[in-house]
């Protein structure tokens, strides 16, 4: 897996990709990057109603499936209830 370091710029650096894409996609209603697929591990995000992003690595060519995704809705349920 990722050590700390290279999560903390992982996660930096998609704020900022998600950030401009919102601003340059072509189409309106656009709500940024959603999964990013590498040659090891896809990278795939949640971002909630309130901005808060929820991220996961998954093994390559799982980040699309419906598991993923309901895994981040569930973690993101779970930081709600805390």
């Amino acid at each position: 897996g990722l050590d700390t370091n290279a999560q903390l710029r992982l996660a930096s650096v998609w704020h900022s990709l998600h950030a401009i894409s919102r601003k340059v996609a072509p189409v309106s209603g656009c709500t940024g990057i959603e999964c990013l697929e590498c040659d090891t591990f896809d990278l795939f995000c949640f971002q909630s109603s309130t901005g808060t992003k929820f991220f996961v690595t998954t093994v390559k060519g799982s980040a699309g499936s419906p598991t993923t995704h309901a895994a981040l809705r569930r973690a993101y349920q779970a930081f709600c209830d805390y």
